[in-house]
């Protein structure tokens, strides 16, 4: 962050966005305002085999897909039923428990406390 901030990588971007169109603006943009790159492995960006025993970093992104015809899908990993269901990932149930007993903790407390006017 340091770096980027010392170059202003951010404030490329967003000029590079004001000019150009870009298929994911954000991310592209960034990647075209740097002059070094460095492309990591696909365990740490996982995009498309969400069940890899070796990956570090899923990422539940927007996906073009091709067949039967062209579109996107983009399920999160919130989306639990459409993660289990189109996806068929399972290899994270484990943090999805655990995200649903802490979201289902957040909303009994949420709905005890009083506002005061």
């Amino acid at each position: 962050m340091k770096k980027a901030r010392e170059n202003k990588l951010f404030e490329k971007a967003r000029n590079l966005i004001k000019t150009q169109k870009f298929l994911f603006a954000d991310q592209d943009a960034l990647f075209w305002s740097t002059t070094k790159k460095k492309i990591l492995p696909r365990i740490y960006n996982e995009q498309s085999k969400f069940n890899r025993k070796d990956t570090i970093i899923c990422h539940f992104c927007k996906r073009l897909l091709w067949l039967p015809y062209p579109h996107t899908e983009n399920y999160k990993q919130w989306n639990i039923e459409e993660v289990h269901k189109v996806l068929k990932c399972h290899y994270f149930d484990n943090d999805l428990n655990e995200y649903l007993k802490y979201k289902k903790e957040f909303e009994e407390r949420k709905g005890k406390v009083k506002v005061i006017n």
